[in-house]
């Protein structure tokens, strides 16, 4: 475990004379904890403000969408109204008449 400790931070492990990993300092493994405790807890904090302003934009976009889909909705039955009487029988019957 001392060697697994050491590749985090060196300073929290006692070596020999020969530079050998003996144990662990853990006086000064509470500090380290500490500060890494309060550094995941701002991620944590950052990330769900990331995740609450990406949600807010999606229900926008979700909306904004909604809207579109109704405008194209109003828009296709607009234009089925003018092709209507456009249409090859309505053209032959306007014909008709002109005669």
């Amino acid at each position: 475990m001392a060697e697994e400790v050491a590749a985090i931070d060196p300073r929290l492990v006692h070596r020999n004379d020969e530079g050998q990993i003996e144990g662990v300092k853990y006086e000064r493994l509470s500090a380290v904890l500490a500060n890494a405790v309060r550094e995941l807890s701002q991620s944590q904090q950052n990330q769900a403000e990331a995740l609450a302003a990406l949600q807010q934009d999606n229900a926008g976009l979700r909306a904004e969408l909604a809207a579109m889909r109704e405008t194209q909705v109003q828009i296709l039955a607009a234009l089925s109204a003018v092709s209507s009487p456009l249409s090859a029988e309505g053209l032959a019957s306007l014909d008709n008449g002109k005669q």
